[in-house]
């Protein structure tokens, strides 16, 4: 019986092209699809809320935290980013809230405000400006105060992730090819081998002969699968 682990070594090398061509065309794939992307940063900063009334700080923390789901919807709508389009030419609202996430802190009068951009100083700029509208907003509208943190300016992009995407496609490759050679030996019906040939006529083998001799071999001796690459030599029956 022949080893398996003989087998898996002698499939790794009979198809190791394979997995190195599929491996290296899908990460150079991904590799320049990521590079061919533009590249979007993001800048943030930080809202914090007090709203309470009262003079107990427990109460107006408490009354804070309370406030920050009502606030965070509020950052996204018409009256806070309105004034921030107009003071860009061809920007509309619509286009700066797909720009915008807004994460509420659970438990806390926080409210973290990012801004997605191609540019990294116009992200920052954006950013910057929402928080005061927003906080202008605030004052007049709504009870209590704002307070902004200075806003962090990007200094790498957020996405496309290039090495992770490049290490993704890598491993699509690879997977991808192991499941073409799992197809191709399914189909390939062929003998591979003098032990299967040994399984398959149930008699035992004298020797085997290479190929590149089979001109050697007169031809009445000659006891073999036409598909085999080297001729298996078996006693006459």
């Amino acid at each position: 019986m022949k080893n398996p682990l003989n087998y898996y070594i002698t499939l790794a090398k009979r198809w190791a092209w394979m997995l190195i061509l599929g491996t290296v065309l899908c990460a150079g794939a991904s590799y320049g699809i990521s590079k061919a992307i533009p590249p979007v940063y993001q800048a943030s900063t930080t809202l914090i809320l007090n709203v309470g009334t009262s003079t107990s700080a427990y109460d107006n923390l408490t009354a804070s935290e309370l406030a920050v789901p009502t606030y965070a919807q509020l950052l996204t709508t018409s009256p806070v980013l309105d004034p921030v389009a107009e003071q860009h030419p061809g920007l509309t609202s619509g286009q700066l809230r797909a720009m915008i996430t807004v994460r509420p802190q659970a438990n806390t009068p926080i409210i973290e405000l990012y801004v997605d951009n191609t540019n990294p100083h116009l992200a920052t700029e954006l950013t910057t400006e929402v928080g005061q509208s927003f906080k202008q907003f605030a004052d007049s509208q709504l009870p209590g105060t704002v307070q902004i943190l200075p806003t962090q300016e990007p200094t790498s992009p957020i996405r496309p992730k290039v090495q992770s995407n490049t290490l993704t496609g890598a491993l699509v490759g690879l997977g991808l090819a192991l499941a073409l050679i799992v197809i191709f030996e399914w189909l390939d019906d062929r003998l591979k081998s003098a032990e299967e040939a040994q399984e398959l006529l149930g008699m035992e083998i004298l020797t085997v002969i290479p190929g590149s001799h089979i001109n050697s071999v007169p031809g009445e001796l000659r006891r073999y699968q036409p598909w085999l690459k080297d001729i298996v030599y078996c006693p006459p029956s």
